[in-house]
């Protein structure tokens, strides 16, 4: 009688694990012998299922959207930068003029509404915990702290003047 033979034709799946097992040419040491399984208690609550089935949650892409639009308006400006300092960069008083009238005329507004829409809802789309003696919302054990506004000071922190 082969090891399929003992298995409850009933349980299909210990069935198809047998067939599986048998296909396999294992030494004398392990045949016979019980196998060392480990079986992890996991399961996913239907709210959690439901949530997956919804897609990418909504907070998610605006942090990924104000992520990229920074990127872009940030290489763009470093590109800008680089074309000036590379015509004026002796010159550093023309260089500091033109970068600031650049970074004064540059339109931050609609990062800026998106960043603010991002703080606005993060917290409670995420389900953030509130630490109630402070009443700050904590990301894990830390503080969560609002997304900066992009302004020409913050550029300035990365692209400096001459």
């Amino acid at each position: 009688m082969g090891f399929i033979d003992r298995i409850s034709k009933n349980n299909a799946k210990e069935r198809m694990i047998g067939e599986k097992l048998e296909s396999y040419n294992f030494s004398d040491k392990v045949k016979g012998k019980p196998l060392n399984i480990v079986s992890a208690n996991f399961t996913v609550s239907l709210e959690n299922k439901i949530m997956a089935c919804a897609g990418i949650p909504e907070y998610i892409q605006r942090a990924k959207l104000v992520e990229e639009k920074i990127t872009k308006i940030k290489a763009d400006l470093k590109i800008r930068y680089d074309k000036l300092e590379k015509k004026l960069g002796n010159n550093h008083a023309r260089f500091n003029k033109s970068w600031e009238s650049i970074l004064k005329s540059y339109n931050f507004q609609e990062v800026n509404e998106l960043i603010e829409k991002h703080n606005m809802f993060y917290p409670l789309e995420a389900n953030l915990r509130m630490d109630f003696d402070s009443s700050e919302y904590l990301l894990g054990s830390n503080i969560w702290e609002k997304t900066p506004l992009l302004s020409a000071s913050l550029i300035l922190e990365e692209l400096p003047f001459l």
